[in-house]
């Protein structure tokens, strides 16, 4: 399990991304707009998914309340997002 803290720390502006969110697809995946800092504008319509997140899909039980608790949480927030990339 890897538990982030509500705070990370600092990072530098190049580490920074902020995404806007604008929908949620299930309980893992979302639609956002993000900040690019070098051309000082928000690129629209990026899809996202968490890593080290299995939730339900949406045709197997739980899919829509795992959606509907995520789209709480997010939707109309901005985030930042520290990418993670997969090792093999």
């Amino acid at each position: 399990m890897i538990i982030a803290p509500d705070d990370p720390g600092p990072a530098s502006s190049d580490e920074i991304f902020k995404a806007k969110v604008a929908k949620v697809f299930d309980g893992d995946g979302f639609l956002a707009s993000v900040w690019n800092p070098q051309r000082e504008i928000w690129i629209e319509r990026i899809p996202f998914r968490f890593a080290f997140i299995d939730a339900p899909e949406m045709e197997q039980p739980f899919g829509a309340e795992s959606r509907d608790f995520l789209h709480g949480l997010i939707v109309g927030k901005t985030l930042r997002l520290d990418p993670v990339g997969k090792e093999s």
